[in-house]
């Protein structure tokens, strides 16, 4: 039983770093863009970062440091 708790748990850990790894390659539609029209992309890495930094990073880090 504990040993298939350690496998669930390294599964959990790595699915969450990948998610990290992905938001920040994947690109966002600007919020401020989305009135009236198909918005803008934004794909430039270094804003891609700093959306994601500002935004979901922190719940998703402490929810893995809690793991």
């Amino acid at each position: 039983m504990a040993t298939i708790l350690i496998v669930l748990r390294s599964m959990n850990d790595f699915i969450f770093l990948l998610h990290v790894l992905l938001q920040f390659r994947l690109a966002y539609v600007a919020p401020g863009s989305r009135d009236g029209g198909p918005g803008v992309l934004i794909d430039d890495p270094k804003w891609i970062a700093r959306n994601y930094l500002s935004g979901h990073f922190i719940i998703v880090f402490f929810v893995v440091l809690a793991l």
